[in-house]
């Protein structure tokens, strides 16, 4: 009995502690209200494009890590021959925090890891850092936590943090969305969920945010698996500059392919290295115009909200008027066998396309909750002291008339 419950006060103890460093030791901000993409000027990702420089990456994939306590099959290496073997330029490795050295020395090495081990997996994806953030908040976690942690994460002004699955298990809401700042791309595109109305509440709210497609394989000696999601992107020359470069002024867009059963790498390659991809996305005056290297069952362009705004069918070219109300508008290409392309959207802005709100830390507020988690363990700390089995233990032999050493004379 005396164990069941020095267990149960250990546990309560421990989670009495994360959450009062969760939910009251935590940073509290100033969030903007969102504002829409607005102004005289259109952002265009693709104005610099050239349509010769495509290149494929996976930048998620997991291999056994960490002596098999997490999900993952095969090592680094067979990850680095499957994409390469698939004609892929960029794929990094990103294990639960931890950052895989093979091929370092590489021009396409991309020093990555998966941060997170909360129960809601809010995840984030750190491409470029050379080293791990440990902090994480276990249980869900609110609005001022995530954008502490994406304070943290993105401290390296050569790191770039992407949101993952923002959709699985509800990881983050779609109104987090409208306030979070930190990052400049989100992981649209994943086997286990698309994230579509997280991409579109983050442009409603006025955010540049670019999709990010990844296989996040989690077992690369599964073929079925690989390849069905990726990042293209448009770089002259394969480095991690070039890559982060196209990723952050959205000069990438994200592809998905049906998964094919039996289907081997070879055959996998061959497809995937005969599929469509876009040839151009010009902007003039208010008209977006697109073309893509084969004629498409539907191009859409979709707007605010995720609303869909125009179709056009069997073509491989549309163009599409943006209207005064339009803030932003973004194109899915899509094919007959499955293969889609998702475009980046083009936007209004004033001066600077990618101006970031002021999030700042409300000193007062954090000072004032800090002050309660102080207190809040200062009372728990005072009740262990009352109960605790030694306090009891003692009482019991002072009642004895036990001095520590030798009972008295009447106990003989």
């Amino acid at each position: 009995m005396k164990v069941l419950r020095n267990t149960l006060l250990v546990l309560l103890t421990f989670f009495f502690t994360l959450s009062v460093q969760q939910f009251l030791f935590c940073p509290r901000f100033n969030f903007q209200e969102p504002t829409s993409f607005s102004g005289p000027n259109i952002y265009n990702p693709y104005a610099k494009a050239d349509s010769l420089h495509w290149q494929k990456a996976n930048l998620h994939a997991h291999s056994n890590a960490w002596h098999g306590f997490t999900n993952g099959n095969g090592t680094a290496e067979d990850i680095w021959k499957a994409y390469d073997s698939l004609g892929y330029a960029f794929h990094s490795v990103s294990e639960y925090h931890a950052i895989d050295k093979f091929q370092a020395g590489s021009s396409n090495y991309i020093p990555a890891y998966e941060h997170g081990y909360n129960v809601k997996k809010t995840h984030y994806q750190v491409l470029g850092d050379e080293k791990v953030t440990w902090l994480d908040y276990i249980m869900p976690q609110t609005l001022w936590n995530k954008q502490w942690l994406l304070n943290k994460l993105s401290q390296n002004p050569e790191t770039l943090v992407v949101l993952n699955h923002p959709a699985i298990r509800s990881g983050f809401a779609t109104s987090d969305l409208q306030y979070l700042e930190g990052y400049r791309c989100m992981e649209v595109l994943n086997p286990a969920a698309q994230s579509f109305d997280h991409w579109d509440a983050a442009l409603s709210a006025g955010k540049p945010v670019f999709v990010v497609g990844n296989d996040d394989i989690h077992n690369v000696f599964k073929t079925s698996s690989l390849g069905r999601f990726c990042t293209v992107v448009n770089v002259a020359e394969v480095n991690k500059d070039n890559l982060f470069n196209a990723l952050r002024t959205g000069n990438s867009y994200g592809m998905s392919l049906m998964k094919m059963e039996n289907e081997t790498l070879a055959q996998k390659a061959h497809r995937i290295g005969n599929a469509p991809q876009l040839i151009c996305l010009q902007v003039v005056h208010d008209t977006i115009s697109l073309q893509v290297s084969e004629i498409a069952d539907e191009i859409t362009f979709i707007g605010k909200n995720g609303s869909e705004l125009s179709k056009t069918s069997g073509s491989s070219v549309a163009s599409y008027t943006l209207a005064p109300g339009d803030e932003y508008v973004r194109a899915v290409v899509s094919y007959a066998d499955g293969t889609s392309l998702y475009l980046n959207p083009v936007f209004r802005y004033s001066d600077m396309p990618f101006k970031v709100s002021e999030t700042t830390i409300n000193a007062s507020a954090t000072l004032l909750f800090r002050f309660l988690g102080v207190v809040l363990l200062t009372g728990w700390a005072y009740v262990i002291y009352l109960i605790l089995p030694y306090r009891l233990t003692r009482r019991r032999m002072a009642y004895s008339g036990w001095d520590g050493n030798n009972f008295p004379s009447e106990a003989y």
